[in-house]
């Protein structure tokens, strides 16, 4: 029994090892096709990766040389903006200069438009000067025509009413008619009158009250008179002058306040005012008639006569220096063109020359031409009023006895 029992547990020993063996044979065949699948799917992923590999490897040639040719590009690309940044900084230097050229060019044509603006503005006010001169002129000329037709020549003749109320209006003094007539005109001759003659005349203003003429205006009466006397000819006063020194002789009152205000004497100024001082009174003054005025305390008296005294050798200078200057120029005036001699009787033609009216007619018998431009001219003249003066004053002045 034993025995028995022993070969039964052996045999199910023996059964049981070859269930087991059939698992393991079963398993092995699932192993086995495990291993087939596995490497068979690592066969196929092997021949993927493979070809992945060539794939990429032409993929990465393909973008090196692309990347190549972008880089050649690129480079082309950097070499051509180097080029441009150049051309743009030389452009932007030559912008620069042009720029700098236009800005001077820019300020030039300022400085030229002010200096335009300038000169027009002087050109202007020397046309508005000159008419006023020229108006003057003619006043200045009619009265002295006038006066010459009234007065007979002569130092020891007396003037007449008429005359001398002729003159006092013509330099707004004749308010003034009355007393000078009865207090100067019945006692002297006009031509003797010294300027205290005049300082002393009394006009009454309210009863028991009188006034005396200003100093100024009985030294511009005075001066008008000895300019009568002397050269034929009256002083010119003109306004609106810029104050230039060299024209102080055509000063109005105004300008002589206006100047010595400028000149920081401004008490002095208002005097010189007060006392109707113009110019032409300025210019004569001396240190005696300076304490005639009392301003002799006044602060700024010694500029005050320095100026006066500057201002006189200035004029004085100034007219010599232009002595000779204007006697050239006066011979170029009054000298025909075509028969080189003063004219007589000069005229001016259609060229706007002026001519001595004999010698251009026959001139224009032969010709109907400019003897100076050449342009055609009609035998049409107009008498030159203001050369035939200068012509007449240079024959009385400097022609040979």
């Amino acid at each position: 029994n034993s025995n028995s029992n022993n070969n039964n547990e052996s045999i199910k020993t023996i059964s049981n090892c070859l269930s087991l063996l059939n698992e393991l044979n079963t398993k092995n065949l699932a192993t086995s096709k495990f291993l087939e699948q596995t490497r068979e799917i690592i066969i196929k992923n092997q021949n993927l990766i493979e070809f992945s590999l060539e794939e990429y490897e032409l993929n990465i040639k393909q973008k090196s040389e692309s990347l190549e040719k972008t880089k050649i590009n690129f480079e082309k690309h950097i070499s051509k903006m180097n080029s441009l940044i150049e051309e743009l900084i030389l452009l932007d230097r030559q912008t620069y200069i042009l720029e700098k050229q236009n800005l001077n060019e820019i300020n030039e044509l300022e400085n030229f438009q002010k200096q335009y603006e300038e000169t027009k503005r002087i050109l202007e006010k020397s046309k508005e000067i000159v008419g006023k001169i020229n108006d003057i002129e003619k006043k200045n000329s009619k009265f002295i025509n006038n006066f010459n037709n009234k007065i007979s020549q002569g130092k020891d003749n007396i003037w007449s009413d008429e005359d001398f109320y002729f003159l006092l209006e013509h330099l707004d003094l004749d308010d003034w008619f009355t007393e000078l007539k009865s207090q100067v005109l019945t006692k002297i001759n006009i031509y003797d009158a010294e300027p205290f003659h005049f300082i002393n005349v009394k006009k009454q203003q309210k009863p028991e009250t009188y006034i005396s003429m200003n100093w100024g205006e009985a030294k511009y009466l005075y001066l008008v008179i000895k300019s009568i006397k002397e050269n034929n000819q009256i002083p010119r006063i003109l306004d609106d002058l810029d104050l230039d020194e060299k024209n102080v002789k055509m000063w109005t009152i105004k300008n002589v306040e206006l100047y010595f205000e400028k000149k920081n004497l401004k008490s002095i100024s208002k005097i010189l005012s007060k006392s109707k001082v113009n110019g032409l009174v300025l210019l004569s003054m001396n240190e005696q008639e300076v304490q005639q005025l009392g301003i002799q305390n006044y602060n700024g008296i010694d500029s005050f006569i320095q100026i006066i005294k500057s201002i006189q050798n200035q004029v004085n200078n100034n007219e010599c220096n232009n002595l000779n200057s204007d006697h050239t120029l006066t011979l170029e005036l009054i000298i025909c063109p075509l028969s080189h001699k003063i004219m007589n009787d000069p005229v001016i033609a259609q060229d706007g020359y002026t001519y001595e009216r004999q010698e251009i007619e026959n001139w224009l018998k032969n010709k109907q031409i400019s003897p100076i431009t050449g342009e055609h001219i009609e035998n049409i003249f107009e008498n030159n009023n203001e050369i035939k003066k200068l012509c007449e004053k240079w024959k009385k002045k400097f022609a040979p006895m």
